[in-house]
């Protein structure tokens, strides 16, 4: 069972549901349907039909909280509210704990931590070896429409812009950019997004003009095409400026709340953001300014190139790998093992990958699975989750040194497990022949899949020949 722990409250806004969105999505497209608890109220609920949820204010009922907690295997926090006290209970009572950070908000107890801001693998977290860190533009977590995006197009004269302050403009921006564009730019079409939490519609009417569109209850799918067709940005510094990054539409952010601290930064130090302004303290002549210098279509292009380089999409689902890899078992093979691997060695992908390719009968791999199981010289590791067989990875022993190969079960292949696996199998047969200094592996040139598992485990390729790519990983 999965659980997605968030809030959508006044003070925090609805980014933190919009990012946990998309960690749905990751999940839910894998046959995993996570259910959400959320801190909020109407607003927050809306974003949610048709998935699994419970709103409440689990910060204070700690008691259903547990309740519902001690049923799972993965839980996903993402709170700017929640104490020190309710991580360490998720920590407590789950196998495979993921704490989502802006800006090192704690320090957190034992689980998995990701930050997607720009940068954030240079932030000074603590180190804790019980904590695994994932950090950095890899983890930008977009909702699954923004996962594949075409190149931007660049118009040579800028004639639509997006103005968009998140699910419920905190800080009452929307009017105050509107008016002035529509002062500055009356020609230009302005494509407003009112968010599900906003209140000041009637306000922001009263400032539009003929050349306003007013949208409302976009889909992500929408939003998507809006970016896509707009020529530049002005939004909030939350979950949106990576929507924006990814579809390489230019942007002008604004800071509403503190936990976009980072962001702005990481986003300023990439050179995607046109400009970056503090919502108490910028002036509507600085605005003008930004505005203005995005007019050059050359700038246009320049940061356009940048975000789409930045951010890939695939955030979500290295968070996914990362959860599930936190339930990976390895046992040494049993006399249990014989048809579990019996089976996946037969696998068509399996086979195909093999420098032999031929089908194993089992009278062959039943007198080779007996000989390994005795042999002193041989660890065949066995991988399981929640006790159904992920794969296994084999160690032997010879003069050349420790030779490893791999497979996956069919079940699990494209969950971006592999190298997760490999590591921890590493770890394994180091902890049983400690002598170990390095391993090798042999990869056919025409097998992909498995080149980029061993790359991504901390293999280094040190020959190609006649179709064969040695690789060694070499221990610390």
């Amino acid at each position: 069972m999965v659980f997605i722990l968030t809030e959508g409250t006044e003070k925090t806004g609805l980014g933190h549901i919009g990012r946990c969105l998309s960690i749905f999505q990751a999940f839910n497209e894998r046959g995993i349907t996570p259910r959400f608890i959320v801190n909020g109220g109407a607003a927050a609920a809306q974003l949610l039909i048709g998935k699994p949820h419970e709103i409440f204010d689990w910060l204070a009922d700690t008691y259903r909280l547990s309740s519902l907690l001690k049923s799972s295997d993965i839980v996903i926090v993402d709170s700017y509210l929640a104490p020190r006290e309710h991580y360490n209970l998720v920590s407590q009572l789950v196998q495979s704990p993921v704490f989502l950070d802006d800006n090192i908000r704690l320090n957190y107890p034992k689980g998995i931590v990701v930050n997607g801001t720009m940068f954030a693998e240079r932030l000074p977290y603590p180190q804790n070896p019980s904590v695994d860190y994932h950090l950095g533009s890899a983890y930008i977590l977009l909702r699954q429409d923004f996962w594949q995006i075409p190149q931007h197009k660049t118009n040579d004269n800028v004639q639509d812009v997006l103005i968009s302050f998140g699910g419920s403009d905190i800080r009452n921006l929307t009017p105050v950019i509107l008016q002035r564009i529509c002062q500055t730019k009356p020609t230009w079409t302005k494509h407003v997004v009112i968010g599900p939490g906003s209140g000041n519609l009637e306000v922001i009417k009263k400032v539009s003009d003929q050349e306003t569109i007013f949208y409302q209850g976009l889909s992500a799918t929408e939003m998507k095409e809006l970016m896509l067709k707009c020529d530049l940005a002005i939004s909030a510094a939350g979950q949106t400026i990576n929507e924006l990054a990814r579809c390489g539409l230019p942007t002008i952010a604004f800071q509403v709340i503190d936990n976009q601290t980072e962001n702005v930064k990481g986003w300023t130090q990439a050179g995607f953001l046109a400009a970056a302004f503090n919502h108490e303290s910028f002036s509507l002549k600085e605005l003008d300014s930004a505005i203005s210098e995005l007019e050059n279509k050359e700038l246009r292009m320049r940061l356009t190139s940048i975000g789409q380089k930045c951010v890939d999409g695939k955030g979500a689902s290295r968070l996914f790998s990362a959860a599930m890899g936190a339930l990976i078992t390895l046992n040494q093979a049993t006399s249990n093992d014989l048809m579990p691997l019996f089976y996946l060695a037969n696998d068509p992908v399996v086979r195909a990958n093999s420098f032999s390719t031929e089908e194993i009968k089992l009278s062959e791999h039943t007198a080779w699975f007996n000989r390994i199981l005795q042999s002193k010289d041989t660890l065949l590791v066995l991988a399981r989750i929640q006790d159904e067989p992920l794969g296994q990875v084999r160690f032997d022993r010879k003069e050349e040194g420790v030779v490893t190969s791999i497979s996956i079960s069919s079940d699990f292949r494209g969950w971006g497990l592999g190298d997760i696996l490999l590591r921890k199998a590493l770890s394994y047969v180091k902890s049983h022949w400690p002598e170990t200094s390095l391993v090798i592996a042999y990869v056919k040139s025409t097998n992909i899949a498995s080149q980029r598992i061993f790359e991504k485990a901390g293999y280094q390729l040190t020959e190609d020949e006649k179709g064969t790519l040695k690789y060694i990983y070499h221990y610390v």
